[in-house]
């Protein structure tokens, strides 16, 4: 939860306005939804996604934002207008 008890939904920092390092949602309910990483704002290395029941239903590789092995991942959008289903 973030200060005031609003749920926190998502975890991206931001280096010089662009993603990076590691990103985490979760569900309403505090469930993970994506995980993976962003490297000068684009998706980068592994990314796994799981549905409401915690079933990983996606794992995907992605090089500089650019999908490249595995299950694309729906949640390699930009950090701060991402929402989940």
């Amino acid at each position: 939860f973030q200060p005031g008890g609003k749920e926190k939904r998502q975890v991206c920092d931001f280096r010089e306005g662009r993603a990076e390092g590691k990103f985490a949602a979760w569900f309403p309910g505090g469930k993970v939804w994506i995980a993976g990483r962003f490297t000068a704002g684009r998706p980068d290395g592994r990314w796994n996604q799981w549905d409401k029941s915690g079933l990983r239903v996606a794992e995907g590789e992605y090089r500089d934002g650019r999908f490249v092995a595995g299950a694309p991942v729906a949640g390699t959008a930009v950090c701060d207008k991402l929402r989940p289903p």
